[in-house]
């Protein structure tokens, strides 16, 4: 294993059914946001992501805490809408956070590169509380809340001494310098690989604020 260099860390891959994958990944310092279209069920019910149709960017340490900082409001109970858009390596990253048909606030990361683009739907969970002896129904931002707890990982150093080396032949040995988390050691999970299968018909359209 000595030839073998550890240089590309994942970090998390988040899941939006009918819109696309989300994979966070660390290469040298940067973080890169990884984005495949929903490509709809296998023949076991399996949702499925067209990776050969991927798009990706990478942000720096500073644009990653600029995310940070807009998922964390979020998630803390500041509901106002609010957009961001960062251009960045002949992409563009927008994120969005707006009221629905309902009225229910949705969040979206969306990537818009080489005349495609490819939308990210963070996920919710509806609860019910009682306030005054009225039900309430409450939602929680569950996707915002694990994409800033993965940016927050990354931010805080997780891999980072894998992060920074420019020419592979600098980077430690795998044996010799394996990340830990909780003191337990980091093994990236392996991708698993599929046949492809085609997109099936969605009339999503995005349409920005």
């Amino acid at each position: 294993m000595k030839d073998k260099k550890l240089l590309n860390l994942h970090v998390r891959t988040l899941y939006s059914r009918d819109f696309s994958s989300l994979m966070l990944s660390q290469y040298k310092a940067n973080l890169t946001f990884s984005f495949a279209p929903y490509a709809g069920k296998d023949n076991r019910g399996i949702d499925q992501y067209d990776l050969k149709m991927f798009l990706s960017t990478s942000v720096s340490y500073v644009e990653a805490a600029a995310f940070f900082h807009i998922a964390e409001s979020i998630v803390s109970g500041k509901n106002k809408p609010r957009k961001f858009t960062l251009a960045r390596n002949k992409a563009t990253l927008l994120f969005e956070f707006k009221p629905n048909q309902d009225n229910q606030m949705e969040a979206f990361l969306v990537i818009m590169k080489d005349n495609r683009s490819i939308p990210f739907k963070f996920s919710t969970a509806v609860y019910e509380t009682q306030e005054n002896g009225q039900t309430v129904t409450e939602i929680i931002q569950t996707g915002l809340i694990a994409f800033a707890q993965a940016l927050q990982g990354y931010l805080s150093g997780i891999g980072v001494d894998f992060g920074i080396y420019r020419d592979p032949n600098e980077a430690p040995d795998i044996q010799q310098a394996t990340p830990t988390v909780n003191n337990t050691p980091y093994q990236a999970p392996a991708w698993k690989s599929s046949p492809y299968q085609p997109p099936t018909a969605n009339n999503y359209q995005y349409r920005p604020m």
